[in-house]
């Protein structure tokens, strides 16, 4: 590959916080602006690495210790991504000049300047002999950021393309939700509290459903003040940004609702109107207020979700698609944006979104050994 190439032919995937697969997509980008192939895929882990996942999630501090472990789930996960790759490779019919691959994070802890991604940069490499861009938030982490939420400055690119009136806020809800604010002369970023996490982890373990339907679960339930007011309290909702949360921060919430005899119905009402309110309680925090908020992730779909948002906010509030962005992607999009920054020396996080010291390079290059 012509390393002085400004404009590369990227695959992007991103597996987030809920870890129900990877999302890929393909696109060029030169670290500045960005142009879509609409080429994307949704490709499920195998069931050995979901399972592999959930046991290692629920005894997370067993498995950091397990070197042997460790190394074999990264290894599926790899060559899970390496699928697709292939998959989104056969639709573009375009020979990618970067992989950006972010992994699968397992563990997130900025206090302990700990974050885990597992995936071999170096194996996916080899096996798709492309070079390859990971380990994004380590430089970050190293010189004291959060190393979250990583987003902020691809978002700030779309508000400038969408040409949305500023102040303007972007929300994610994956597993964990992340809010950026962009007011033409400030971007800020920072994780908000739960997204989809404990409502997917309650449904998958008592019903063995993946997520809950257009929450039509919650819909029929009533909140549970004492537990809502927990994870409030556990999102840092009062602690200034730059912050960050990774799942396990609320395991404590799961573990009580489990132990508890509570109708179903109330509990995924409870988590829905925790996610709402730590998001809107977010937003109250931004030096503006924002003209427009942008919904995008898995939480977008969730219809219950969405209307208590919108009925909650006196924003105009719109899901990605409504805006004509490919939202199952974004993140997958980011990740191809940084890997071109990163190849190109360019800042992808700043004091103002992760609290690093100064603007920050991040991404390690793999190459065919």
């Amino acid at each position: 590959m012509d390393i002085n190439k400004r404009n590369l032919n990227i695959i992007g995937m991103m597996s987030g916080t809920s870890m129900d697969g990877i999302n890929a997509t393909f696109v060029n980008s030169n670290g500045l602006s960005l142009e879509r192939y609409n080429v994307n895929c949704m490709s499920a882990y195998s069931k050995e690495t979901r399972n592999l996942l959930k046991e290692t999630i629920s005894n997370y501090k067993k498995f950091i210790k397990d070197v042997e472990l460790k190394e074999y789930l990264s290894k599926l996960i790899t060559v899970d991504h390496f699928k697709a790759v292939q998959k989104i490779s056969k639709q573009s019919k375009i020979k990618p000049d970067l992989i950006g691959f972010h992994g699968q994070t397992i563990y997130h802890n900025p206090h302990q300047k700990i974050s885990i991604q597992l995936g071999d940069g170096q194996l996916l490499c080899n096996l798709s002999k492309t070079p390859v861009i990971s380990n994004f938030r380590d430089n970050d982490i190293h010189f004291g950021g959060q190393g979250a939420p990583l987003a902020p400055i691809y978002h700030q690119l779309l508000m400038k393309q969408l040409n949305l009136e500023k102040p303007s806020c972007f929300i994610n809800i994956g597993g964990i939700s992340n809010l950026t604010f962009y007011n033409k002369n400030q971007l800020l970023g920072f994780d908000t509290g739960p997204g989809n996490c404990l409502m997917d982890s309650y449904m998958q373990n008592i019903f063995g459903l993946e997520y809950d339907d257009k929450g039509r679960l919650a819909s029929k339930g009533n909140v549970i003040s004492n537990i809502k007011n927990l994870i409030l309290k556990l999102s840092n909702i009062d602690k200034n940004y730059p912050k960050s949360l990774d799942r396990k921060d609320f395991n404590g919430v799961l573990e009580l609702v489990y132990n508890t005899k509570l109708n179903s119905s109330d509990v995924m009402a409870t988590f829905s109107e925790a996610t709402c309110l730590s998001i809107l309680k977010s937003i109250k925090q931004l030096p503006e207020t924002p003209k427009n908020i942008t919904i995008m992730g898995g939480g977008s779909h969730n219809l219950f979700l969405m209307k208590k948002l919108k009925d909650l906010s006196a924003i105009n509030v719109k899901v990605a698609t409504e805006r004509n962005l490919p939202g199952d992607f974004i993140e997958a999009e980011l990740i191809a944006f940084l890997s071109a920054r990163s190849l190109f020396n360019i800042p992808i996080t700043f004091p103002e979104t992760t609290g690093v010291n100064k603007p920050m390079i991040g991404g390690k290059k793999f190459i065919l050994n």
